[in-house]
């Protein structure tokens, strides 16, 4: 059976035994390569005069043969002024100098646009095969960044909502893509909004006033086109009288997204049109017409049977990989552990490969813990 931890190598090195891992698992994916190629919202020479990190001939040599980001116009700074005068009380007057610095050190007015990598083709087909009841998404994905390929290549898709079943994955996928896209990720949990607060802040008039993750989030990035999952849109539960969905009519509208003012500083807009929401729902009837109407609904089916054995050998072998002791267990799951894994959601699949990767080296057989765990 493959899935049992290998003998303990004793009189072996530990070290040649992980290089040995190692070595089999260095052959990266062409989409691997063309993910890595883009630059992260961390490269911290992103904004100098330097030679175009993006654009590289097959021999390796530099060619400017592709664009740089483009650029935007984040916001006015004139504005800033303005706001650094009002908040003269020794209170807020720190924190505007903390809001200062932050948005100096993440560009100033300007923000770039996060290219789709070269291959993205190939990464839209890795998606399909990791995520493989997600076909809708990689679908509408592969018509949008054609288009946007056929313009600067900047990342961008219209808000996405995607319903479905608990535990199918929607928050993994989108946490997928934004890592293969090189772009900021954040996930805001709806469920648990209380107002509109947490996402475009509280007022200016309060005195503990403090901006929203929205806010903080934009301005502290290079990349004005980030990754954002609305998760469990419709189980928004807080006061009505402080919709904690009310900032989210002007957000998914890219017009008056331009014009983003965070409700703890009015002083200044930021704009917020250039970002990627993904919305995720169980029930879409409970979301109100006009968020709706606003979004491209998907609907995401359970995995099959078949589709769940493909999941649970990614799954797994993105454990080892990511795992010091990944060495030290075989890389391919035989069939019976995979017969065992089908009835799994794949939010759960994790855990319980974890658990029974844990039980693997006292008790020899990692298929006696799902025996009695199923």
């Amino acid at each position: 059976m493959s899935f049992v931890s290998r003998p303990d190598p004793a009189d072996e090195d530990p070290v040649d035994n992980q290089e040995t891992f190692q070595e089999r698992r260095s052959e990266e994916s062409s989409t691997a390569r063309s993910a890595e190629a883009l630059p992260t919202a961390d490269d911290p020479g992103i904004f100098e005069d330097l030679p175009d990190p993006f654009a590289f001939e097959a021999d390796g040599s530099e060619e400017d043969s592709q664009p740089r980001p483009p650029q935007i116009q984040f916001l006015d700074a004139s504005r800033l002024a303005v706001f650094e005068k009002n908040r003269n009380e020794k209170d807020k007057a720190s924190q505007a100098k903390s809001v200062l610095a932050q948005i100096e050190a993440a560009g100033g007015d300007k923000r770039c646009l996060g290219l789709l990598p070269t291959a993205w083709a190939s990464s839209l087909e890795a998606c399909r095969a990791r995520f493989p009841n997600f076909a809708a998404l990689v679908d509408f994905l592969d018509d949008q960044f054609a288009l946007s390929a056929r313009g600067d290549s900047r990342v961008f898709w219209p808000p996405i909502l995607l319903t479905g079943a608990p535990g199918v994955g929607k928050t993994a996928v989108a946490r997928w893509l934004a890592d293969q896209l090189g772009l900021p990720f954040r996930v805001f949990d709806m469920a648990s909004a209380q107002s509109s607060s947490a996402l475009a802040g509280s007022d200016v008039f309060w005195s503990n006033s403090q901006p929203g993750h929205l806010f903080d989030l934009l301005t502290s990035e290079r990349w004005a086109n980030p990754v954002i999952v609305l998760d469990e849109l419709d189980k928004v539960n807080g006061d009505m009288r402080f919709n904690p969905i009310a900032s989210l009519y002007t957000l998914l509208e890219r017009e008056s997204a331009r014009v983003f003012k965070d409700l703890s500083v009015p002083e200044f807009a930021i704009d917020a049109s250039h970002v990627n929401w993904i919305a995720t729902a169980n029930d879409e009837s409970q979301i109100p017409a006009p968020i709706l109407s606003r979004m491209t609904v998907l609907h995401i089916d359970p995995p099959t049977s078949g589709q769940m054995r493909g999941i649970a050998q990614t799954v797994y072998e993105g454990l080892l990989k990511e795992a010091s002791w990944g060495w030290s267990f075989d890389e391919p799951l035989d069939d019976a552990v995979l017969d065992a894994l089908v009835g799994y959601s794949p939010r759960a699949l994790k855990r319980t490969l974890l658990q029974a990767l844990g039980a693997a080296p006292c008790k020899k057989w990692a298929m006696g813990f799902l025996d009695r765990n199923i």
